[in-house]
């Protein structure tokens, strides 16, 4: 892979429903904790899939077994794989697809969201984005609202998750931008325009039904964008 390159990779999880109990047999004693205490069998088997398709890339990465892996998190719960700094990774899931990134060099963060009606989505907006966005949101012909909705969301969620603070950030302590004109960039964090400048944001705007973002810290490096595949590609 190199330092100076990210790859992502995008899944089609739900296809893989009838492979879950392979994914599942790469999994360690926390996941299979974690595993059980899902209620529903669909969320089960996505949970297997997911964490199994994870094992398996950072395995290749590795050169190493995918069951052998031990995977812990740290004080924000963000996983990392021991011993810790060989390889740096983070993924996201929602609805049917999964985003896998890897990085060999830097800390990173992806999100992806399935592009759904979630109730009132200027009420969540003016309840989480900073006011620059509330304003930015509303310039915005109405039917150019939703997108731009899920281009900030997916945004401010893989820099939370590249800096791993989690919710300890508020998510209108920082701006991006979202207008379907602009390049995706972190415009300031706590009005500091020299630290949003420190960060890298990439959008993927070409998976079905869904909006994804990827954020690392600065300088920009080469993103490699996989085909869409299948759980039973993996295998």
């Amino acid at each position: 892979m190199g330092n100076k390159v990210i790859d992502l990779w995008p899944v089609h999880v739900s296809s893989g429903a009838p492979l879950a109990s392979k994914f599942r047999s790469l999994l360690g004693p926390g996941e299979l904790e974690r595993y059980a205490a899902f209620r529903f069998e669909n969320l089960r088997a996505n949970y297997a899939i997911v964490h199994g398709i994870l094992r398996i890339l950072a395995g290749r990465y590795l050169r190493e077994d995918p069951a052998k892996l031990e995977f812990c998190t740290g004080p924000y719960q963000k996983p990392y794989v021991l011993p810790r700094g060989r390889l740096e990774f983070n993924l996201s899931h929602s609805g049917e697809l999964a985003l896998f990134g890897f990085s060999e060099s830097c800390e990173l963060g992806v999100d992806v969201e399935e592009i759904v009606a979630k109730g009132d989505l200027l009420e969540i907006a003016e309840r989480f984005f900073c006011a620059e966005e509330m304003q930015d949101l509303m310039s915005l012909p109405v039917g150019e609202r939703q997108p731009a909705f899920f281009r900030a969301w997916t945004r401010k969620e893989a820099w939370l998750k590249a800096v791993g603070h989690g919710l300890r950030t508020p998510l209108d302590s920082f701006r991006v931008t979202l207008r379907p004109s602009e390049d995706a960039r972190l415009l300031h964090i706590d009005g500091n325009h020299e630290a949003g400048r420190r960060w890298i944001l990439h959008s993927i705007d070409s998976l079905p039904r869904s909006a994804a973002a990827l954020a690392y810290p600065a300088p920009a490096k080469q993103v490699r964008l996989m085909p869409l595949l299948s759980p039973g590609e993996f295998l």
